[in-house]
């Protein structure tokens, strides 16, 4: 192995292993709450249904990121070519991961 691969691999340990020891101990918590007769303790209902709205929102976020995204640019196009069903930008290279297309969003 060369000296920069081996330099990366170490540097992708160090990394990881850091994440995993600096990690908020919110959800051993959550993992280690009592479920007596499989269901959570009275106490330890609210804490849990708590965890369960942030997750949710969380997922609502990430699954609005696509379409924010497509209005974004939809936004960007009508600004910079005009509005219509029958206005199309056309690109002068294939768009890819690494394309940057600026846009403002009116408000």
């Amino acid at each position: 192995m060369n000296l920069r691969l081996r330099l990366t691999v170490c540097a992708v340990a160090l990394v990881a292993s850091s994440i995993a020891y600096g990690q908020s101990p919110h959800y051993s918590e959550l993992a280690n709450l009592p479920f007596p007769g499989g269901y959570p303790a009275t106490k330890f209902v609210q804490p849990l249904q708590d965890e369960w709205l942030f997750q949710r929102a969380v997922q609502v976020y990430l699954w609005t990121l696509p379409a924010l995204s497509v209005f974004a640019m939809k936004e960007g196009s009508e600004q910079k070519f005009g509005a219509g069903y029958n206005v199309l930008p056309i690109f002068k290279h294939r768009l890819d991961a690494k394309t940057l297309i600026p846009h403002r969003i009116r408000m």
